[in-house]
């Protein structure tokens, strides 16, 4: 699991983030690894973004036996762990933990206080983190993945015998010189295609599993654009066909931000039919009565809370064009 950190100004501009994720490189930026090839590797932490490992929970298992004393993805040889700050379950007995090799790891060392009693009593972590002077929200993210890009590529080149990145003594690659175990020699390029073919889909890419946002107390609110009115629509025709009638406007000046409603004219009365797009600058009106007259005007409206739906009394609708009729067939 990863906590993500964005924090915005109040002109909604990302200012500061913690643990960035590269979707294109399928992993966080910042980590110390030697990426292979396959795919980039993750781009570099940007100016105002930084990486905090002690927000990444997780283990990392460390062996004598294959000389990997920080991190090694070998687990059945795994002698000791490197790290360990994955959050305790709710009474976590820290007292027993010794005896079970699950206190938490912290730069190779056993560190107990790394939770104080109140977070081993509720299985949590509380973490403070000082962010930036202007910036008008937070909004927190945790994360969880399923399979890291890094164990990928262990196993992809332990497979396939890559002697630039062993980690064991090459007689242990029986894949690469016994007859038959030679046959799974394909799997090393082919797990890394599926998971590289599928790192972004839901269910392999970081699954959100929790999210807050904070405004921060004090910070300066924007002021939001006025929403003026647009223009009324222009030259309004409409033509009838069989039990139809079809409506076509001028776009109108200045345009709308929402759309167009059409309304019936009954008598200078107008009766809300439809609404269409703001870049769409005509109507048809199907199954209607043969052989008689139907009016139309047709209204432009601004989408002054930007939810792309007309709301009488929120948004602005300019005044009806002229009035067009036809009749049907």
């Amino acid at each position: 699991m990863f906590v993500n950190i964005k924090a915005y100004n109040a002109d909604d501009q990302l200012i500061y983030e913690v643990n960035p994720y590269d979707y294109t490189a399928g992993t966080l930026k910042g980590l110390n690894y030697n990426y292979q090839p396959g795919i980039p590797a993750p781009s570099p932490l940007g100016l105002n973004e930084v990486y905090v490992d002690k927000l990444v929970y997780e283990e990392h298992p460390s062996s004598t036996l294959t000389e990997e004393s920080e991190q090694t993805f070998h687990f059945a040889l795994a002698t000791d762990r490197y790290k360990d700050n994955r959050i305790p379950p709710k009474g976590f007995r820290i007292d027993d933990a010794g005896a079970r090799l699950a206190q938490p790891r912290w730069d190779g060392a056993d560190d107990p206080d790394y939770f104080t009693v109140d977070e081993y009593a509720g299985g949590y972590d509380d973490v403070a983190r000082n962010i930036p002077s202007g910036a008008a929200y937070v909004e927190i993210s945790l994360y969880y993945q399923t399979t890291s890009r890094e164990y990928l590529e262990f196993l992809r080149d332990e497979i396939n015998g890559n002697t630039n990145n062993m980690t064991l003594p090459e007689i242990a690659y029986i894949i690469q010189s016994d007859p038959f175990f030679s046959q799974l020699k394909a799997w090393g390029n082919t797990i890394w295609s599926l998971w590289t073919h599928n790192m972004n889909v839901d269910g392999a890419k970081p699954f959100l599993m929790s999210q807050t946002k904070i405004v921060v107390s004090g910070a300066p609110t924007p002021t939001p654009a006025p929403c003026v009115t647009a223009g009324t629509p222009q030259n309004l025709s409409a033509a009838g066909g069989r039990r139809r009638v079809t409506l076509t406007w001028d776009v109108a000046s200045p345009a709308p931000t929402g759309g167009y409603n059409i309304y019936y004219d009954q008598a200078g009365k107008l009766q809300y039919i439809d609404g269409v797009s703001a870049d769409t600058l005509s109507y048809r009106d199907n199954k209607l009565q043969q052989r008689l007259q139907y009016c139309y005007r047709v209204t432009a409206w601004n989408d002054c809370n930007a939810n792309g739906s007309y709301d009488s009394g929120i948004d602005t609708e300019s005044g009806a064009s002229g009035i067009a009729c036809a009749t049907t067939k």
